[in-house]
């Protein structure tokens, strides 16, 4: 507020009295402080309403003139009394006051009336919008960001700018978007577009023609996406044209649509496979697929918005090959694709069309197809640089190398096995049900839970319901300890009620503390597939019908598994284990055949335990008796899978059957037993643990918190560096190798879940002292 000067009062004596001194900027606070000085030293009344007294004005006096900067003094001095002085400096500053509030209001007229132009680029606007805004705040007017953003997304050219502007208001809270977040989004969405329209233009897509008679062209629109990587990074910015394809009509502007993908859970098969004998799993994308496709059918689309000329407006794009969105472009793909693999001598499979096999020269090599996506894995490293560089001469490639994230689900490939987790994506469920910070329990639904349809409760919000249980359903994929409560919710989606809602909390109360639980695929010699099936008789309170669970094993691996309410009442548990045994039956005759197929092996009969030897005499007796003549003959597959040996019964102990866990909620104990024995474990705990395992007793772990991995690259570098000034030119080979490894730690870290803001558990980095450089150098083969 300015200068504080002490000054002495006459009529106080020696006590002092400190004065505000006077600014450009504080008037009003000044005189709100002069007033009661003014008073206290009994002087306000030569001011108001002006006294005559000479010793009280003088005293007056001296306090304003010692609460005014000299140049003031110039100005008002020659005023006789203090009443003079006093409306004198109000008279100044109230004019001042007027000046800067008129310039205010010029200057956001101006903001008000500025328009971006269409020859101005982005910077330029917005260069303008920060100008107004930093001459306001010094006058005393903050303009707020979110009006700065409403403002610059509002003054745009539209016909230009309309599909990126559309898409950021739609994605973003732009009540906390900031304003040069807002610049730089708009400018890379720009530049995206720019870019699929010249990959557009590079593949001969398309050719501008006059639209012909009787024909309505279909309509593109922009799709924005942002990629991410496991550890929830932004990885890139993608902007993809698409065509409007639900206006198309069967018959006139496609034919035949279908168009195979892989399976999740022949992606699981492959990566079981993969990690039973140690191969290594790549990772491989098709830039702009589609548009390396030819179109069959004829097909006119408008022109995309914000690329439409003035002298060409009333003109269309006649496609000459697919544009994403079309209902046709998935199926050309799939055949274009299939014939160039047909070329390089893959062979598809009859069980999964979205499987390709090769076998040469004593070798394997395995493709997976999901769209523009290939998953590679085989005996030789060599064939897979083989297949990568024949796809590079027939595509424009993506070489992403080791598969890491692949359709939201992080995986993680090291010397022991591979590893699936979805944990980025688990922490995202719990964000949009706002339980990130909830307190965790240790089972998914308790022992003793009844549900029902429970008419007399009240509703809870449906979409809130659904869209968390179609969320978790997703998870699944590598979480089959919540195959059963999830599956149980499942049933109640027409109809949600209070109960509903609650139980669904204890699941993702649940999920908040298993987080980093995924499935571990093993190394491991015995590579048959064995499966477990199990019922739990009449736990359907609302219809008094029975659930089916199995689950699936490629050695230790598991690759595939079922909770589904039986179709049919069973009169006993016998009945009821029987019908799951058919149902499982089915999967192992399929993952038999596949297996078969892929490795080009002959495969032994599939071994399914049942843990009830009631079924297991059912299964294997093929005579019709009055305790099987009532069930429908569909059911009575197993007996003729049993009987031609493709699938072998045998009992399993109750405590030994991992299926358990897929019908019925378990107590405690029970459940974490049955959790570890299926497969799922802490993976981020089991690799800390196969690092403190791997390495030699000299190797240090150096444990920090909250430190970048960029900063740990120059501690290793200098750490090394000092040391190696004295050591052979050859240890500095190592060093180029270690900072590999340290890139290689930040990639783990970051699948790990490690590297987060938030209370981050201690992080291990190494430090590496120089005999024990080589161990650094095998650090993550033992990861």
């Amino acid at each position: 507020m300015g200068e504080i000067v002490p000054v002495k009062s006459k009529e106080i004596g020696s006590s002092s009295i400190r004065c505000p001194m006077l600014t450009t900027t504080n008037y009003t606070v000044w005189t709100m402080r002069m007033k009661p000085m003014l008073r206290v030293n009994r002087a306000w009344e030569a001011i108001e309403p002006g006294s005559t007294n000479e010793d009280m004005n003088d005293l007056a006096k001296a306090l304003l003139f010692q609460s005014i900067p000299e140049s003031l003094i110039l100005q008002v001095g020659e005023y006789k009394t203090a009443k003079e002085v006093w409306e004198a400096i109000k008279t100044r500053h109230l004019g001042a006051d007027r000046v800067k509030e008129a310039r205010l209001q010029t200057l956001m007229s101006e903001f008000d009336r500025l328009k971006m132009k269409d020859t101005e680029s982005i910077d330029e606007f917005a260069g303008k919008l920060s100008e107004i805004s930093t001459k306001a705040a010094a006058l005393g007017e903050k303009i707020n960001e979110t009006k700065l953003v409403k403002k610059f997304l509002g003054s745009v050219p539209r016909k230009k700018y309309i599909h990126t502007v559309a898409s950021l208001e739609q994605v973003l809270d732009l009540k906390t978007t900031c304003f040069e977040d807002i610049v730089g989004r708009l400018k890379t969405h720009i530049k995206e577009t720019m870019d699929e329209i010249f990959s557009i233009t590079k593949n001969n897509t398309w050719d501008l023609v006059d639209l012909p008679n009787g024909v309505k062209p279909i309509g593109l629109k922009w799709v924005f996406k942002i990629k991410t990587n496991s550890d929830g990074s932004i990885n890139k910015y993608k902007a993809r044209l698409v065509a409007k394809g639900y206006v198309q009509k069967h018959g006139i502007d496609f034919d035949e649509v279908f168009a195979p993908v892989a399976r999740i859970e022949t992606v699981r098969f492959i990566i079981a496979l993969a990690a039973s004998n140690g191969w290594e799993i790549h990772h491989l994308d098709v830039k702009t697929a589609f548009l390396h496709v030819e179109l069959k059918e004829i097909v006119y689309v408008s022109q995309p918005e914000g690329f439409i000329t003035e002298e060409n407006k009333n003109k269309v794009y006649k496609l000459n090959k697919a544009l994403y969105g079309l209902r046709q472009a998935p199926r050309a793909w799939n055949n274009k694709l299939n014939q160039i693999l047909k070329e390089l001598n893959f062979m598809k499979c009859s069980k999964e069309p979205s499987l390709y096999q090769k076998q040469e020269n004593e070798h394997l090599l395995i493709v997976a197809v999901y769209v523009d996506d290939l998953l590679v894995t085989g005996t030789s490293l060599d064939q897979i640089v083989e297949f990568k560089k024949g796809m590079a001469s027939k595509f424009e490639m993506s070489d992403l190398g080791l598969l890491t994230y692949y359709l939201g689900i992080e995986v993680l490939q090291h010397d022991k096995g591979i590893i699936m987790k979805q944990g980025r994506y688990a922490e995202k469920i719990l964000e949009e049900a706002r339980m990130r910070e909830c307190n965790a329990v240790h089972i998914p639904m308790d022992s003793g839970l009844k549900l029902l349809k429970a008419e007399k409760e009240k509703n809870i919000d449906k979409k809130e319901f659904r869209r968390n249980i179609g969320c978790l359903r997703y998870l699944l994929h590598t979480r089959p300890d919540l195959s059963y409560s999830v599956g149980i919710l499942s049933r109640y989606l027409q109809e949600p009620k209070e109960s509903h809602g609650a139980a669904l909390k204890q699941i993702l109360r649940y999920l908040r503390g298993t987080q980093s639980y995924g499935l571990s695929f093993t190394r491991g010699t015995e590579q048959g597939l064995v499966g477990y099936s199990e019922s739990s008789h009449n736990v359907d309170e609302d219809d008094g019908k029975s659930t089916t669970g199995h689950i699936f094993y490629l050695g230790d691996c598991p690759i595939t598994w079922c909770t589904k309410k039986q179709d049919t009442i069973a009169l006993s548990s016998c009945e009821a284990e029987f019908m799951a045994a058919t149902e499982a039956a089915k999967q192992a005759i399929w993952l038999q055949d596949l297996l078969g197929e892929v490795t080009g092996n002959s495969i032994e009969r599939v071994m399914l335990r049942i843990d009830n030897k009631s079924a297991i005499a059912l299964a294997k007796n093929p005579v019709f008796h009055g305790r099987s003549k009532h069930i429908h003959k569909r059911y009575h597959f197993i007996r003729e899978c049993v009987e031609n040996e493709l699938v072998d019964v045998e009992h399993v102990p109750g405590e030994e059957q991992k299926a358990d866990i897929l019908t019925k909620a378990l107590g405690r104990i029970k459940f974490k037993e049955m959790r570890e024995l299926v497969g799922i474990h802490d993976v981020s705990r089991l690799a800390k643990k196969k690092m403190d395992r791997g390495g030699d007793g000299g190797r240090r772990l150096w444990y920090m918190r909250n430190v970048e991995l960029d900063v740990m690259r120059s501690h290793i570098n200098s750490y090394l560096q000092r040391d190696l000034e004295s050591s052979s030119a050859a240890m500095k080979h190592i060093l180029v190798v270690v900072q590999h490894i340290v890139d290689e730690i930040k990639d783990l870290l970051s699948f790990l879940g490690l590297l987060r803001d938030r209370n981050p558990p201690p992080l291990p980095f190494l430090v590496v002292e120089l005999p024990e450089v080589q161990i650094a150098v095998s650090l993550i083969s033992h990861v």
